[in-house]
Parts: structure tokens; C-alpha cells; sequence
């Protein structure tokens, strides 16, 4: 069972490992490069997920 302490700790514990993995993963392919790829990821995902 987890205590409001442990959720109040995970959120933001989360968000910061979401974020250095960004930074991380930035400074691997370049700040343009990482921008690049989550629009295409965007634009495949409406294409895909369409129901046209």
C-alpha cells in the first residue's frame, strides 16, 4: 500500500527523470534532431491513430 508521502515523492521524482533523460538525449542528437523526432512521432501517431 502506498502512503500520500510515497505519491507526493514519485510525481516530481518522475518529472525529473523524465527531463534528463530529455537533456540526455538532446546532447546525444543535437537539440534540432530531438525536436525533429517528436514531431514526426506526432505525425505518426494522428496518421495511424486516425479513423479516416
Amino acid at each position: 500500500m502506498k502512503s500520500i508521502l510515497d505519491e507526493r515523492i514519485a510525481v516530481p521524482v518522475h518529472a525529473a527523470m523524465v527531463e534528463e533523460s530529455e537533456k540526455i538525449e538532446e546532447e546525444r542528437i543535437g537539440v534540432g534532431t530531438h525536436e525533429r523526432y517528436h514531431e514526426m512521432l506526432k505525425e505518426f501517431r494522428r496518421g495511424y491513430l486516425s479513423t479516416e
